[in-house]
């Protein structure tokens, strides 16, 4: 319902309104209780009467006037709703059953460090910083004046000791600060880390070669320290040649340099729970950049290092559902080149990378929750990939996807001392024998698979004596 000014205005000013006069009427008898005492043992001016049934009179017209406009007020507050004023979708917090307790879900900043309360989200573009001496979040707007470094100030109320300084007391505390801030990470940026940060990626996005390699492994070394910054993360992103020239630098160099290994680190550390930088690189990257990058990590010169930080690069751009959809589908092959990938080199990696690509797969719920890795008797991760291909196997709807998901699994258990289920081998034994009476219809490729699955089955997940007395395809 919408309000005209014309609406408001016959509220408040039509004759027939009671609240101007109600107004005057309760001045009115206000004077009469102010000069009741001069009539202490006389009967008060029949004027004050007069008002005082007046005023009473009015009370009832105002009560009856809203009554009469309870729809029109109502329809008031529905109207500020509509402008943003009034907010009936916020969302808030509630720690217990007070309602007093509650609070936005929302992060409200402002230029000064506030709290940042249990369960609240934080909106991006924040400085945000951890309290060293209450070990709580703290989170305010950016501003271009804050100076270089964080300045601890004095508490109203705090308690000082007579006899320390306080010039003294500032001076140590500040000391004392600049200590402990050295073991923890930035949350702003200075102009000295900008002028380094521009001739690093100046140095990187020109980088060729017959370049000098210890400049570009100084400049490399200058954009670790600065990635892990949130702030710098986004910005290496939002140009995509810097990751583009990362990319290229680890291809130019051997493999025994250090450059592709400090390459890949700068990628996942400014990737990692950094959303924007991740939106960045899925957007503005073209196809090629993951192609060279998956590519990388299958090389059999890739080192298990150098492997184990491209996993770490791709696990941190599968947080976004965009990315995952696109490369991590498991019911389209067209949509699964990470997963293949990630599957193909999961066999023969190191430990470490396995674990990574276990872990990647857990947050894509491909995987139950990673289980304690201090128990010596918790599943390995090469259990847990087993596990989840013997029960994604069966259930493929794509051809292509079976074959590449089945050839990983088989690897894997030619490298490892695993075990297949009993509800797998009941499947395979079926669908080999579905496969050997299609095998008229079946092109040649299908045809040579089914002669693998065929192996597979008595040579990798039974009885090798077996495959001699099992029918030729």
């Amino acid at each position: 319902m919408a309000i005209s000014s014309s609406s408001l205005t016959s509220i408040f000013t039509g004759s027939h309104f009671a609240f101007f006069p109600f107004l005057f009427n309760f001045a009115s008898l206000s004077t009469c209780f102010l000069i009741s005492p001069l009539y202490a043992h006389t009967s008060p001016p029949d004027s004050c009467t007069q008002e005082s049934h007046s005023y009473f009179s009015s009370i009832t017209s105002v009560f009856f006037i809203i009554m009469k406009y309870s729809a029109l007020i109502i329809s008031i507050f529905v109207s500020l709703a509509a402008a943003g004023l009034i907010d009936p979708t916020l969302e808030v917090v509630c720690p217990d059953s007070n309602v007093a307790h509650c609070y936005p879900k929302v992060f409200k900043p402002t230029d000064e460090w506030q709290t940042v309360r249990e369960g609240q989200d934080i909106p991006p573009g924040l400085h945000v910083r951890l309290n060293m001496e209450t070990g709580e979040r703290e989170a305010k707007l950016v501003s271009e004046e804050d100076s270089d470094a964080q300045v601890p100030v004095l508490v109203e109320g705090a308690q000082v000791e007579s006899e320390v300084p306080i010039e003294q007391k500032i001076q140590e505390t500040l000391k004392k600060y600049k200590q402990e801030q050295m073991n923890f990470r930035k949350s702003k940026v200075s102009e000295s880390e900008l002028s380094d940060y521009a001739s690093s990626v100046e140095e990187l996005l020109h980088f060729g070669k017959n370049a000098d390699v210890s400049r570009l492994e100084k400049a490399l070394d200058t954009l670790i320290d600065l990635s892990h910054d949130i702030d710098f993360g986004e910005r290496l992103t939002r140009d995509p040649k810097v990751f583009s020239s990362l990319l290229d630098a680890a291809q130019l160099t051997s493999s025994e340099s250090q450059i592709p290994e400090k390459s890949f680190r700068i990628m996942g550390s400014s990737l990692r729970n950094n959303p924007a930088a991740v939106t960045n690189v899925f957007e503005k990257q073209d196809d090629n950049f993951m192609v060279t990058l998956f590519a990388t990590l299958e090389s059999p010169e890739t080192s298990d290092v150098v492997r184990k930080r491209i996993a770490g690069v791709i696990h941190a751009l599968a947080s976004d559902m965009a990315f995952a959809y696109q490369f991590f589908n498991v019911e389209d092959a067209s949509k699964s080149l990470g997963f293949s990938r990630l599957l193909r080199i999961f066999p023969k990696a190191d430990h470490e990378t396995q674990e990574r690509i276990a872990m990647l797969f857990e947050d894509l719920n491909l995987l139950p929750s990673s289980p304690d890795k201090r128990d010596e008797d918790s599943p390995k991760p090469q259990e847990r990939v087993s596990e989840m291909l013997q029960t994604l196997v069966p259930a493929s709807q794509s051809e292509e996807q079976l074959q590449n998901m089945f050839k990983s699994l088989v690897e894997l258990h030619r490298n490892h001392d695993l075990r297949p289920s009993k509800q797998f081998l009941q499947w395979l034994s079926k669908e080999t024998e579905m496969r050997k009476n299609t095998k008229n219809v079946r092109d040649k490729t299908d045809a040579d698979f089914d002669t693998f699955m065929l192996e597979a089955r008595h040579l990798v997940f039974g009885n090798p004596n077996a495959l001699r007395k099992a029918d030729e395809f």
